[in-house]
């Protein structure tokens, strides 16, 4: 009975509709997890999402499954390694909306998703201060 709970629960958290254009359908659709803490899943899933902006990389993850409500925090930073400042034209939050819609389709227990941008690269060193652009959207508002 607990398998049949989990496959009923799983079904439950997919969307059947088809308004991620860009997403690789078949690839994150096997990814879907109930959990946030599902590391693995997740940042499967993330990797696939196409990046908000050409000129930006994906690099960092951090989850806060200790307590609800349950996040997800995405970092982005200059592609170009020699990059000394990003270019942030305007934020694409078109872009964060539907990725964020996305990531709740995709992880049942997910409420909440931030998007961090830092204007200079990390040097492969995950320093939450260095990110100075942040968006945040909660499944409660998401489109």
């Amino acid at each position: 009975m607990p398998t049949l709970f989990a496959i009923l629960f799983f079904a439950g958290c997919q969307n059947t509709s088809n308004t991620h254009e860009e997403e690789p359908n078949m690839a994150i659709s096997s990814l879907s997890t109930p959990y946030v803490g599902n590391v693995s899943a997740v940042s499967s899933i993330i990797q696939l999402l196409p990046i908000p902006q050409d000129s930006w990389q994906q690099r960092f993850m951090s989850i806060g499954n200790d307590s609800t409500p349950y996040a997800l925090t995405v970092y982005y930073e200059p592609a170009d390694p020699n990059a000394t400042a990003m270019q942030t034209q305007e934020m694409p939050i078109d872009a964060f909306e539907r990725n964020a819609t996305f990531l709740f389709e995709h992880i049942c227990n997910l409420e909440k998703v931030t998007f961090s941008i830092r204007q200079t690269p990390s040097n492969d060193t995950l320093d939450i201060s260095a990110y100075e652009y942040h968006w945040t959207i909660t499944r409660s508002h998401a489109p």
